[in-house]
């Protein structure tokens, strides 16, 4: 370790540079320091990140203005919080020693950046410029996340749609899609796994994973930086995947495409239909190889789906009942009213086959219920009535479902529970029928996994296994319930009769709910487009001790042959 750093004499070179007061003799001292000991450059980091945590919760709490300086705590006592972009005039002199001690020529992954000549540093005013500069840009030209689907990010919360994404800060997508916009119109579509960063209003930087951009006209020179190569839009569509070495291949979808590597190795064009594949090593040269074109793998828009549900809350801002929902389908946005849905009624249900400590919790129903049992079963907008708990198999039923309709053998009756449509559901583009599930966070995250199939299997229809909800638990899209109660029985029941006859108990809740939901597309089930389907039946996978707590079943209006996007 140098010597000559002094952790004492180091804070207090710190404190006055936040302070304003570090005199040309103290400045020199400190940039000596920070060049020569890595504790104080890391000290150093800490102490600043520390800093605009403390100054933006005490702005968020007051409600005032920025104060010119803050007591100082060890850094070592507290739990540092994550680097936070501040406005223009703060820290502008910290963030020119930072640039002076790392270098922007050492920085990965950004091309181009000067670096510091020999014997010399670059003028702090300069780094003040720049820093001014990009904290202005992303406060006037932010990069919003347009849509996501499934999306689920290391170490954090999804972003909400319509919020903008930090710049130089790295992005984990662990799971799903989404989909960027940027101020010019260009568009970047992640699939996961995906790192990226958003580096300015014209340049995204993809660390792995695959990204396809659509950049129309007046976003033209839109750029994606890898580790190694630079990609520059010029008026396009294109896919770029990094692989974890860095290196990169780059398919053409419309247009052109300019591959740098450096400014002394000029740039390579690509034309539409074209497809290359170059290297992660930083040489100055441009190594490359051609390799199969794959438009198929392009992502034009994210998938068809679930997008959000909203309705009437409670005082608490809970979800109670069902309003309106929006989806995606053939690619396009519908919005639909509850009046506009398909009610679903439960018309058969069996518990048969249980595992030993089975769950037999079977119905949901609010507070202040006053009704009939024979109510929960049939459709309505509450998100706090319904049947719980189907029976099921790992593997989904492909015989005809016995209930005692068919038989009055009671160990021949399916596990399981069927949903009867008060009209026809017709087989449209993107998501048909809509499930909506009670669930809490001892529940898996990926959500109640179910088969569903249509009642009647016609040649050709099959079972889905569904395992991951469009929204789930971590999704921004799902809503927390209000009270309820919960009955129960003391053992499996057989039949919708025995459910409605046998004795009931009333169970405790101690944890909160959410309501999470998908869509199920018919085409998924086998089902021709433009064929309706009046029933569907639904079990458990009985992979644990959770099974479906669905509340709700909708299906959506046809889609017209000839429409428009709602």
């Amino acid at each position: 370790m140098d010597k000559s750093f002094h952790p004492e004499e180091f804070r207090r070179l710190v404190e006055s540079l936040l302070n304003g007061t570090l005199t040309e003799s103290e400045e020199a001292r400190l940039q000596e320091t920070l060049a020569r000991n890595q504790a104080a450059r890391q000290y150093y980091l800490n102490y600043i990140d520390m800093h605009v945590g403390l100054l933006l919760d005490g702005r968020k709490r007051t409600g005032k203005s920025l104060p010119k300086s803050v007591s100082s705590e060890p850094v070592t006592q507290r739990r540092l919080p994550r680097k936070r972009y501040v406005s223009r005039k703060l820290l502008l002199s910290a963030a020119g020693l930072i640039v002076l001690v790392v270098g922007w020529n050492y920085l990965p992954g950004t091309p181009f950046l000067p670096a510091i000549p020999d014997g010399g540093t670059p003028a702090i005013s300069l780094a003040e410029s720049s820093l001014a500069k990009s904290m202005s840009d992303e406060e006037s030209q932010p990069v919003i996340l347009a849509e996501e689907a499934g999306a689920i990010f290391y170490h954090e919360l999804t972003p909400r749609v319509g919020s903008s994404l930090k710049w130089n800060r790295s992005y984990s997508l662990l799971q799903g899609q989404i989909e960027l916009q940027f101020p010019r119109g260009a568009r970047a579509i992640f699939e996961s796994p995906a790192v990226f960063e958003v580096k300015s209003a014209e340049q995204v930087q993809v660390l792995f994973g695959s990204c396809s951009v659509y950049a129309p006209e007046g976003s033209e020179g839109f750029e994606v930086l890898t580790p190694a190569t630079q990609f520059i839009d010029r008026g396009t569509r294109f896919l770029v995947k990094v692989d974890e070495s860095g290196g990169s291949d780059v398919h053409v979808i419309e247009g052109l495409v300019d591959a740098v590597r450096s400014k002394q190795s000029g740039a390579a064009q690509l034309r539409k239909g074209e497809a290359r594949r170059y290297t992660g090593n930083r040489s100055d040269v441009l190594p490359s190889s051609t390799i199969r074109y794959s438009p198929s793998t392009y992502r034009s828009q994210l998938p068809d789906r679930l997008v959000r549900f909203s309705g009437r809350k409670n005082e608490h801002e809970e979800l109670e009942r069902l309003e309106e929902v929006q989806v995606r389908r053939g690619g396009k946005p519908y919005r639909y009213s509850i009046n506009e849905l398909i009610g679903g009624d439960v018309t058969s249900f069996c518990e048969l086959g249980l595992p030993e400590k089975a769950n037999l919790t079977n119905f949901i129903l609010p507070l202040d219920f006053n009704g009939d049992l024979s109510d929960l079963l049939l459709h309505d907008d509450s998100f706090l009535t319904g049947i719980l708990n189907p029976g099921g198999n790992p593997q989904p039923h492909l015989g005809q479902v016995l209930t005692p309709l068919e038989t009055t053998e009671r160990s021949q009756w399916t596990p399981g529970m069927t949903v009867t449509f008060r009209s026809p559901v017709v087989n449209s583009p993107g998501p048909d029928i809509l499930i909506f599930d009670a669930h809490t966070t001892v529940h898996p995250i990926s959500g109640d996994a179910f088969h569903v199939r249509p009642l009647e299997l016609k040649p050709g229809y099959r079972p889905l296994t569904v395992r991951n909800y469009d929204i789930g638990m971590l999704s921004n899209e799902s809503h927390r319930i209000g009270g309820f109660h919960l009955l129960q029985m003391s053992e499996p029941v057989a039949c919708l009769q025995e459910l409605l006859e046998k004795p009931l108990s009333r169970g405790n809740i101690s944890l909160y709910y959410r309501v999470i939901g998908t869509g199920i597309d018919l085409s998924d089930m086998g089902v021709p487009e433009g064929e309706a389907v009046s029933a569907i039946f639904i079990q458990d996978v009985l992979d644990d001790e959770h099974r479906l707590d669905p509340v709700m079943f909708v299906g959506l209006p046809e889609i017209p042959s000839e429409n428009t996007s709602r």
